[in-house]
């Protein structure tokens, strides 16, 4: 009885030792951020620049006196020429006003974009393997144990009867 339940044991000691399994994983992951930033500058100045220029004479006269040549008798109808002009008094007066008018004006525009890309990817691969033996490995791995359990036997009977 003895022999049976070692057998066994054996039996269900190379089946526990026959299983195998192996898991290996593999995890990745990337990020990646991007910044871009764009910035443009505008300005725009103008200037203006009036001037005035206002400018008068008085010229004031007195005591003016003409003298005509006699009528020709002969041209009824022509007019009368001047023969002298003679001004007794002469005042002159000049004004002069200058006005300048400016205007300046400036604009500026900064304008700045900012934009983020980010990103973000992730992968896992679980890969899982089990072994079991084949039929044919059970026939080979348990008919091993047998063999070395019947020759214990034998060795052990024919040493129990030599003694």
């Amino acid at each position: 009885m003895r022999p049976l339940i070692l057998f066994f044991a054996l039996l269900l000691m190379s089946a526990i030792g026959s299983c195998r399994s192996a898991r290996q994983t593999v995890a990745q992951s990337a990020d990646s951020t991007a910044v871009y930033v764009t910035e443009v500058k505008a300005s725009m100045s103008s200037e203006e620049i009036l001037s005035l220029l206002n400018s008068s004479t008085d010229i004031e006269l007195s005591g003016i006196t003409v003298e005509f040549f006699p009528p020709d008798t002969a041209h009824p109808d022509a007019r009368a020429a001047p023969k002298s002009l003679k001004i007794d008094n002469a005042k002159a007066r000049n004004e002069t006003n200058a006005s300048n008018h400016e205007v300046s004006s400036a604009a500026e525009q900064d304008t700045v974009n900012v934009s983020i890309s980010k990103s973000s990817a992730s992968a896992q691969t679980t890969k899982s393997d089990t072994k079991i033996l084949s039929p044919l490995d059970w026939v080979v791995l348990s008919t091993i144990p047998i063999a070395f359990i019947l020759l214990i036997i034998a060795i052990f009977i024919t040493f129990k009867k030599t003694h």
